[in-house]
């Protein structure tokens, strides 16, 4: 996928996800609007322009292998993932399993979505080299894109999106009520 369709996947994925979490957690609803209203709101977006979710994604991107393993202390000692949000108080209160498996699913997704578009950076990058003639360039930056699509590999495998059913261009999420598929 493209840039502009991971973009695109990335900004539906995070209105489920906030709306998610407004729907369960009222008392976050301020502060989700007040810092991610611009997002949100967005009817022309591009990560690579959106300060404010590139920093999301980075948060998730430090993080990616302990959501991957699906490693509670991320919950625990708070990280710092939506802006004013505290996953610990969210994670800690009288949540149910279908609650919790949602919000890893969404973590998931993000994941996911990160190791995409850094990967599709990564190979531009690889693929310019290459046309330039900078070839250790490309050997450090193949190294790179070989992890990062280990990566996504590994979050896919089993899917804990669920099944593609031989549709690349789309995956299931939670959403209200249930499951979504994400195009």
């Amino acid at each position: 996928m493209d840039n502009d369709t991971l973009s695109t996947h990335l900004l539906k994925v995070f209105r489920s996800f906030v709306k998610e979490i407004t729907t369960s957690f009222p008392e976050y609803e301020d502060a989700i609007n007040n810092n991610y209203n611009c997002i949100i709101d967005a009817t022309d977006f591009s990560l690579k322009d959106s300060e404010i979710m590139i920093e999301f994604m980075d948060r998730i991107n430090l993080i990616s292998r302990r959501i991957k393993d699906r490693d509670e202390s991320i919950f625990l000692s708070d990280e710092i993932l939506l802006t004013g949000v505290s996953f610990k108080d969210i994670w800690s209160s009288k949540i149910n399993d279908k609650t919790r498996e949602s919000i890893w699913k969404y973590f998931q997704t993000f994941c996911l979505l990160d190791v995409s578009y850094r990967a599709n950076d990564l190979l531009k990058t690889a693929l310019d080299s290459l046309s330039s003639g900078e070839m250790d360039t490309v050997d450090t930056d193949n190294k790179t894109l070989v992890r990062e699509l280990k990566d996504i590999k590994e979050l896919g495998s089993p899917n804990p999106l669920g099944t593609c059913q031989g549709n690349r261009d789309w995956w299931w999420v939670a959403g209200d009520g249930g499951w979504w598929v994400v195009v």
